[in-house]
């Protein structure tokens, strides 16, 4: 335990403002600089003189005790690590904050009602690592990863599409979201802004009332896209309308969630699918030939979702009976599916 530091005797601190006024042109040795019969006019000039002097040493000692900081943090365990690892430790850092929200939507349905819960986000996380340390702040503005996860509603997005320099991004959406930040646009902005970024989409995550007027397009490139979740909150309305995506560029996708819209199936690689949730999809829906390969691509699938989906036959004859292996299924669930 270390014992709490002690000033120094008065005799010490003149002796160094001595030496320190002593040390700039026209000051004096003399501890209160001027004789007593001085003029008003050499009071205020002296007045400015210590003042500048006051602010020259303050800046001068910063410097010395920041050196210092450094010299005590590159003994540190982390600070001896390669550049790039400790760049992908702070990537992880950031970036698991909206992968643990992205965890809450999934399984939790937000509204005015029962708003999304308060998890510090990735903006905030930024700027409190940006105060730790000389070495932090360097990797936080040269690491582009960690200005990929952009949010409506959450940051200046603008700022994060430039800073992400070619990172994949992480996009999200949602209508029901409370503002954290003061967006530079409006939503068809936001979207327009992203949308011209989607060959760099690693995931895209909507929950927006989707019509003509809403996004720029109904297609994209994205042969970056592993996690595609979109839902229309327009579902459960009279004038509910299908929208249906189309994607290009052969994505290899992971997670797919779908409620009250749905996408082209042909284009895409099913392959790595590990989650597939289909909801409230009346038109548009995979026919059974589609949604039977699918599964069959799919084999590593670990959760499998399905309600109030109207699949049917694309031919005039019935579907024979198919086996479909998924040996990692955990989860199974579907409900108010269509007979026959």
């Amino acid at each position: 335990m270390h014992a709490p530091r002690r000033l120094p005797p008065p005799e010490t601190v003149e002796q160094a403002i001595s030496v320190l006024l002593g040390s700039f042109p026209g000051r004096s040795g003399h501890p209160d600089g001027l004789e007593t019969n001085a003029t008003e006019d050499n009071l205020k000039s002296e007045i400015a003189e210590l003042e500048l002097s006051a602010s020259v040493i303050h800046h001068e000692l910063r410097l010395r005790a920041a050196r210092l900081k450094r010299r005590r943090n590159s003994s540190q365990w982390i600070y001896q690590l390669p550049e790039e690892v400790f760049a992908d430790i702070l990537v992880i850092d950031v970036l698991s904050l909206g992968l643990d929200e992205g965890e809450h939507r999934r399984i939790l349905i937000y509204g005015p009602d029962n708003p999304r819960p308060n998890i510090p986000t990735p903006a905030a996380r930024r700027t409190q690592l940006c105060h730790v340390s000389h070495r932090f702040l360097q990797t936080v503005m040269n690491t582009p990863r960690i200005w990929s996860d952009i949010r409506w509603r959450r940051d200046n997005y603008l700022r994060l599409l430039q800073r992400s320099g070619q990172a994949p991004l992480m996009i999200r959406c949602w209508q029901s979201d409370v503002p954290r930040a003061k967006e530079p646009g409006t939503m068809e902005e936001f979207l327009k802004a992203v949308w011209e970024h989607s060959e760099r989409w690693k995931m895209l995550s909507l929950d927006l009332q989707l019509d003509a007027s809403c996004l720029p397009s109904a297609e994209f490139a994205a042969p970056q896209l592993r996690d595609l979740d979109i839902t229309n909150s327009k579902f459960r309305s009279l004038d509910f309308a299908p929208y249906i995506f189309k994607i290009s560029g052969n994505p290899s996708l992971e997670h797919l969630a779908l409620t009250g819209t749905s996408l082209q199936w042909d284009g895409i690689d099913f392959s790595r699918l590990r989650s597939l949730l289909l909801s409230s999809i009346r038109q548009g829906a995979p026919s059974l030939e589609q949604l039977v390969e699918t599964l069959k691509m799919g084999s590593g699938l670990i959760e499998l979702n399905l309600r109030q989906v109207t699949t049917v036959s694309s031919k005039a004859q019935p579907l024979e009976s198919q086996p479909v292996h998924l040996n990692a299924l955990l989860t199974l669930s579907m409900d108010e599916m269509p007979r026959g």
